[in-house]
């Protein structure tokens, strides 16, 4: 396994672990909003990756 799919491991470790004491629909409304939140955190580092430190400078 790389680096890579450890690192995705343990957050889906962690995240399964904090939404354990939830109901299902709770679970999944969670996860949901997490998992939107990590798409645009994505897209904020392909942003910065290849358009550089001008995005980082309009985020503030």
């Amino acid at each position: 396994m790389s680096m890579m799919d450890d690192t995705i491991e343990q957050i889906v470790k962690a995240a399964k672990e904090a939404v354990k004491c939830y109901g299902g629909d709770d679970q999944y409304m969670i996860l949901e909003e997490v998992s939107r939140h990590l798409q645009e955190e994505g897209h904020t580092a392909l942003m910065v990756e290849y358009l550089g430190e001008e995005v980082v400078n309009d985020e503030q």
